[in-house]
């Protein structure tokens, strides 16, 4: 359940991202709000672990991550930086 519900999310910014990517210049000198965007998963399925012929158990991982940065001008030399980022 808890995979699900993070691949839902994943799946739901990746949408948003390309949606922003879609809509804003990605040029900074155009003087617009520009947007840069990344989602990131990755999944290792279920592996025995063993030390010599002793079994000790399984191992499985999985990782994502997001981030956002927005870029906003402020004056024709200087652009503000406004961003978020998570790891699950």
């Amino acid at each position: 359940m808890k995979n699900r519900t993070a691949l839902l999310v994943l799946a739901i910014a990746a949408l948003a991202a390309a949606t922003l990517h879609a809509q804003t210049p990605m040029s900074p000198r155009s003087g617009a709000t520009t947007y840069d965007n990344l989602v990131e998963f990755s999944h290792a399925g279920r592996s025995d672990i063993h030390e010599g012929s002793r079994r000790l158990g399984e191992i499985s991982t999985t990782q994502a991550r997001a981030h956002t940065v927005i870029a906003v001008p402020v004056d024709p030399r200087n652009t503000l930086l406004v961003g978020f980022a998570a790891q699950w």
